[in-house]
């Protein structure tokens, strides 16, 4: 575990520790790599640190990992992250409009697709088509990376 040395808060503790073991996470630069996205304590006084694993301002898919801290230090990293992505291309093959519309398409084929009017758009949060640029490891496969969009429809 990582011991303060100094008095700092919870995140900097979490980095420091990432930092010790981003190696044996095959992760180059782990405070490049890691975005913290939520920070709670619980009723026995442990904190606990989620962290999306993102590259170059991408998104890993499925790569959040938790570091559980008490008694001033980081005792504990679980979840999921990948090795450093070596994908030297990031621009996507196909336009994010292009992969809203697939989607919308494929799924017009298993159910009633119905286009909004004005007044129905007011009454749901976000858009009814929303998209997101991911680094996706297929079958969680880490030498199977690639660039998808993810639709939420």
């Amino acid at each position: 575990p990582l011991a303060a040395t100094e008095k700092m808060d919870w995140q900097e503790k979490a980095l420091r520790y990432l930092e010790q073991v981003q190696t044996l996470m095959q992760i180059k630069n782990a405070a490049e790599e890691f975005t913290f996205t939520t920070s709670e304590t619980d009723e026995l006084g442990q904190t606990h640190l989620r962290a999306q694993q993102i590259y170059k301002g991408i998104k890993v898919y499925s790569a959040e990992i938790v570091l559980h801290g008490w008694d001033e230090s980081i005792q504990l990293l679980n979840g999921r992250s990948y090795p450093t992505p070596s994908l030297t291309k990031l621009t996507p093959a196909i336009s994010e409009q292009h992969a809203a519309r697939t989607a919308v398409a494929q799924l017009s084929k298993h159910t009633k697709v119905k286009k909004l009017s004005t007044a129905e758009l007011e009454l749901i949060p976000g858009k009814p088509v929303e998209t997101a640029l991911f680094i996706y490891h297929k079958s969680s496969d880490i030498n199977a990376e690639h660039l998808a969009w993810f639709v939420t429809i």
